[in-house]
């Protein structure tokens, strides 16, 4: 008797256990009946469905069968992301002492030596001013 019910879609079975009432698992007819319900329930009807597509074509009018095949855009391959892949190490080059660029060396200012010529008046200035000038 359970073998024949299980057959009948949307029948459910129901056992007694103790006083407590058992409900067995839809069978695989019951669940094949509850999903073509629903697809019906979602999909218009015959009659709503042409009255649809006359609504298209009144509003929209025809559609060219080049949109209805519409190609998918294909993307290319992607690069990894920069900031997570390691960076190459840089070929290190033996310093030589003998050659220096003068991109590599800082250039050092040159001390301004004063001649003994200057040195007298620079000397004279002090001593009339009365201290050091400062300009």
């Amino acid at each position: 008797m359970q073998d024949r019910l299980r057959k009948r879609p949307r029948v459910p079975l129901l056992y007694l256990h103790n006083k407590a009432l058992t409900l067995e698992k839809p069978s695989e007819k019951s669940l094949q009946a509850a999903n073509t319900l629903e697809q019906q329930k979602l999909l218009p009807a015959g009659h709503q469905k042409a009255a649809l597509d006359e609504m298209k074509k009144r509003e929209f009018g025809e559609k060219p069968a080049a949109d209805a095949l519409r190609k998918r855009k294909r993307h290319g391959p992607k690069m990894p992301n920069s900031l997570s892949c390691k960076k190459a190490k840089r070929l290190t080059r033996p310093a030589t002492k003998d050659v220096e660029t003068p991109l590599t060396s800082k250039r050092r200012h040159k001390r301004v030596k004063m001649s003994d010529a200057l040195k007298s008046v620079y000397q004279k200035l002090i001593s009339q001013a009365g201290g050091p000038v400062e300009s």
